[in-house]
């Protein structure tokens, strides 16, 4: 089926806004209710809706009416930076089902309005492995270079790069957590589109390299993380992705760790949607 990116019809009302203060369960209720109200065709995706969760712009306004596709693309990002930061915290290698779990419940979210059952099947897994995760708060701030870099023009580019430089799909595609996360799964889905019948590339979404946000000092594994990498990485190109790149000092860097840690003979690359101009 193609991919009809919903990032269209949310830029077309301008660049959204990235800031919310809020936890793991209110981002799965809302959808859940997005869900609900799709599968009757009471909606429409620009509806404004009514959310259970606070939506704060870049002042510290709350938006008491986010749209539909607001959730719809905002949302299943930020399920994946509250796994991915809550297993650079503990360390335990149970969180690596859960993040592959997140990042294929995010594409099928972003791609089809039929996700209720695995985002059900998300929720018991939740609610059976780490329960206390869903009430522990989920804090993003605004940043407006994310949130114009993760435009849809400029991943339809960084995705038709791909098509080109990596015909055959042997990739395995590293979207840096947590800015690149967002913008990553949409050019993965477009590349993936373009791809049609090649072989279908691997996307990993557990990896957080956040110099500025987060203050990383590096790429910091699970238990049993740079096994599976290297697994995944077999007969791969590594491509590390990010929203932005300015100096390219982020972008080399988790190239050197990665590197240090999957072994010297990795083939790695890395790209961006947009570059910053030089101050």
């Amino acid at each position: 089926m193609e991919y009809v990116s919903r990032f269209e019809d949310l830029y077309e009302e301008g660049m959204p806004y990235l800031s919310i203060r809020t936890s793991l369960d209110e981002i799965l209720k809302d959808l859940e209710y997005v869900q609900e109200k799709l599968s009757r065709g009471t909606c429409s995706r620009r509806s404004p809706l009514g959310s259970h969760v606070c939506w704060q712009s870049e002042g510290g306004q709350d938006f008491s009416s986010p749209s539909i596709q607001d959730i719809l693309v905002l949302h299943p990002p930020r399920i994946i930076r509250a796994l991915v930061n809550e297993k650079i915290i503990t360390g335990v290698s149970s969180f690596l089902p859960l993040v592959e779990a997140a990042t294929k419940l995010a594409l099928n979210i972003y791609s089809s309005d039929e996700y209720g059952q695995n985002l059900a099947s998300f929720r018991s897994a939740l609610e059976l492995e780490i329960p206390d995760l869903l009430h522990k708060t989920i804090l993003q701030v605004e940043d407006r270079l994310t949130s114009y870099a993760s435009s849809p023009s400029f991943s339809s580019q960084t995705a038709q790069c791909l098509s080109e430089e990596f015909p055959e799909g042997d990739i395995l595609f590293l979207p840096l957590c947590n800015g690149g996360t967002m913008a990553g799964l949409d050019v993965f889905l477009r590349y993936q589109d373009l791809l049609r019948d090649k072989t279908v590339p691997y996307l990993y979404c557990g990896i957080r390299y956040s110099r500025l946000r987060c203050e990383d000092t590096g790429i910091t594994f699970c238990a049993g993380e740079e096994k599976l990498l290297s697994e995944l990485a077999r007969d791969r190109t590594v491509v590390i992705f990010d929203e932005d790149v300015q100096s390219g000092t982020t972008l080399w860097r988790a190239e050197h760790f990665l590197r240090e840690s999957l072994g010297k003979n990795l083939l790695i690359c890395s790209m961006a949607n947009y570059t910053c101009p030089q101050r």
